[in-house]
């Protein structure tokens, strides 16, 4: 009977002195695309990978390599796509794409409107990201996907 007292009293005790405070820590991954308030990224060049058959590697038209893809850290996830000074056509808007992008932390997804390929929000997979690169792929099918690799060139 007294090694049942004994053996609950260690049990309180152990469990009094093992408290510890647990701290909130807030979910900030998504500021390595957006900084503090935005950050925008330029597309430095892309590649089309082939099983079997190498990496065509390219760059973009002088015209639209000064493009900004600019990421907004605002609870609407604000997502824009200006022109840069060189326009491909005269009449082009300075704004391209004013839509909004997600990130899915779990299939490493975001979601954003990219014109090269699409008009509508396609599924990127982030291979690497970073404060200066990030590295984003699309698949094609089940052997062929391109790879853009983009640089920040500003983030507040």
């Amino acid at each position: 009977m007294k090694a049942k007292s004994y053996i609950v009293i260690g049990c309180l005790l152990g469990l009094l002195a093992c408290s510890e405070t647990v701290t909130v820590v807030p979910f900030t991954y998504p500021e390595v695309f957006t900084g503090k308030t935005s950050r925008s990224w330029t597309i430095r060049n892309y590649q089309l990978l082939r099983d079997g058959k190498g990496t065509l590697t390219g760059g973009l038209s002088s015209c639209e390599s000064d493009n900004t893809y600019t990421f907004y850290n605002t609870p609407e996830r604000t997502y824009q796509i200006t022109d840069g000074s060189k326009k491909c056509n005269a009449s082009d808007p300075n704004v391209l794409v004013d839509s909004s992008w997600s990130f899915i932390n779990s299939t490493a997804t975001l979601t954003i409107v990219m014109p090269l390929f699409s008009e509508s929000p396609l599924p990127f997979i982030v291979k690497e990201v970073d404060d200066t690169k990030m590295v984003l792929d699309i698949y094609l099918d089940d052997s062929r996907y391109f790879r853009l690799n983009l640089k920040s060139v500003s983030s507040d």
